[in-house]
């Protein structure tokens, strides 16, 4: 008696999945993340004593301390 047998293959597909790897922080990240408000204080109030302590640029001390501690 002939007995032959057959394998039956079944193919599985491997799911095909995306990994997003996370993007390491470069140093002006940190440095942006790190800028505290004690910090901008302390630049505004050395730029009102640079321009000669004339009043009523605190909001322009603050945002030229700002931007240049966020650019650093």
């Amino acid at each position: 008696m002939n007995t032959t047998t057959t394998k039956k293959t079944t193919k599985v597909a491997k799911p095909e999945t995306k990994m997003e790897v996370a993007k390491p922080k470069t140093s002006s990240t940190r440095r942006k993340a790190s800028v505290s408000l004690a910090d901008i204080e302390k630049r505004a109030y050395e730029i009102y004593i640079e321009g000669g302590c004339i009043e009523g640029q605190d909001a322009a001390n603050w945002a030229k301390a700002e931007a240049e501690l966020k650019v650093k």
